[in-house]
């Protein structure tokens, strides 16, 4: 398969991935903001949250739709999901078992070991869909090079 399908199929499962935490944060937002009063580290600003993290979660989703603003949005996911991972792996370290507030994506279904590496995982597919893009952009710019020195 050629870079272009696969950067294709990364961003689209992003995309979903984002949009269903996104719908399942808002659709039960009490549950949500229940979740993140008890978060450290980030429990001094749980209403606040509740809006920043499922809007950015539909941002992220939306950049990923728009091809010209994709690499931007894998870079975003690459940090969001990162950052997400550090914070599982401190929770974890501490001895802290919370329950996620990835808004019922994963919750029910996998243990703190297990959301880590969905974490991790989608941080790679960001990472593999950044570099394919890379590729990408070279290949077109050699061949546009090429085609003004004829």
């Amino acid at each position: 398969m050629s870079r272009k399908i696969w950067i294709e199929i990364i961003a689209d499962l992003l995309i979903i991935v984002f949009a269903i935490m996104a719908a399942g944060q808002l659709s039960k937002y009490e549950v949500f903001l229940l979740l993140l009063h008890f978060q450290p580290y980030i429990n001094q600003l749980p209403v606040q949250l509740s809006w920043v993290i499922p809007a950015a979660e539909l941002v992220i989703a939306i950049i990923l739709i728009i091809p010209r603003s994709r690499n931007v949005a894998l870079y975003m996911v690459l940090i969001t999901m990162s950052v997400g991972a550090i914070y599982r792996i401190s929770l974890f370290s501490a001895g802290l078992h919370l329950p996620c507030i990835c808004g019922n994506l994963l919750r029910p279904h996998l243990t703190e070991q297990l959301h880590i590496f969905f974490n991790l995982l989608l941080a790679g597919l960001a990472l593999t869909g950044i570099i394919l893009f890379r590729k990408e952009k070279r290949y077109i710019n050699a061949h546009i090079q090429r085609a003004l020195t004829i």
